[in-house]
């Protein structure tokens, strides 16, 4: 049950901080306006030229790198649940950082720090203007779930 909790804290916590709420209904008048002139009507309605829009206007979110984001997450807390599982069947832990018998409050209050640090390296990565370094920073993102999902991976041995 507290691996259930972990999950929907660490993983959609996030997810629901970064989502658009839809808006509001909008404010309606009481009473239909029934005496309008239809010189008022057709004077309110001006022609003019089209717009056009050139480009798609950008939000202020990075979509890339909120999933990236949200998938470290979810492997570290992938990881640090194998990685008890592990240390319960007679494994030992093998990160210096962690000691040799971490607890659960341990090894996520090193982790969560760490990936919270990880993901503001590369939300500032990001934030230029220049193809190559906005790609360069989904590097940070994806070497942490590429390392936990190996890592977990590995835990599993001890089943």
């Amino acid at each position: 049950m507290i691996r259930i909790e972990l999950v929907l804290y660490f993983v959609l916590l996030p997810t629901f901080l970064y989502a658009e709420l839809p808006d509001g209904p909008t404010a309606q008048p009481s009473t239909p306006a029934t005496n309008v002139s239809a010189e008022l009507v057709k004077g309110a309605v001006q022609p003019g030229p089209a717009k056009t829009v050139v480009g798609r206007e950008r939000s202020g979110r990075d979509n890339q790198l909120l999933v990236l984001t949200i998938a470290s997450f979810a492997s570290l807390v992938y990881d640090a649940e194998t990685t008890r599982a592990a240390i319960a069947n007679g494994g030992v832990e093998s990160n210096p950082l962690f000691g040799r018998n971490p607890s659960r409050a341990t090894i996520y209050a090193i982790g969560l720090p760490i990936h919270a640090g990880y993901a503001l390296l590369s939300y500032r990565i990001r934030r230029g203007r220049d193809h190559t370094r906005r790609s360069l920073g989904l590097v940070p993102q994806a070497g942490l779930i590429t390392t936990h999902l190996v890592a977990g991976s590995l835990n599993l041995r001890y089943k």
